[in-house]
């Protein structure tokens, strides 16, 4: 993923990439850096916003979570459902 992101600087597919790899190896700091880089090069993705709020959502900041979901839920589109899935996870974890 980071030769995709040399190759094609402004790729979402590369950064998302990067960010689920780093999930994948538990390494939850370095996956969250990645979305929230994710999210600011391409702020009205909304898929880069509800992963960043998962991070979130596992390293405890609920607060943090719920502004990225509800920040992905406002932009919509495509995943709206499962950006709306994720918000009731970060609800039901914050009971």
């Amino acid at each position: 993923y980071h030769a995709a992101r040399g190759r094609w600087p402004e790729s979402l597919a590369a950064e998302l990439g990067i960010g689920n790899a780093r999930y994948a190896r538990g390494d939850l700091r370095g996956a969250g850096s990645a979305f929230r880089f994710a999210t600011a090069r391409h702020p009205s993705a909304g898929a880069a916003f509800n992963n960043l709020a998962h991070v979130l959502l596992e390293l405890g900041e609920m607060g943090a979570a719920r502004d990225a979901v509800e920040r992905a839920i406002a932009l919509g589109g495509a995943g709206r459902a499962s950006f709306e899935r994720t918000l009731r996870e970060i609800d039901e974890a914050s009971r």
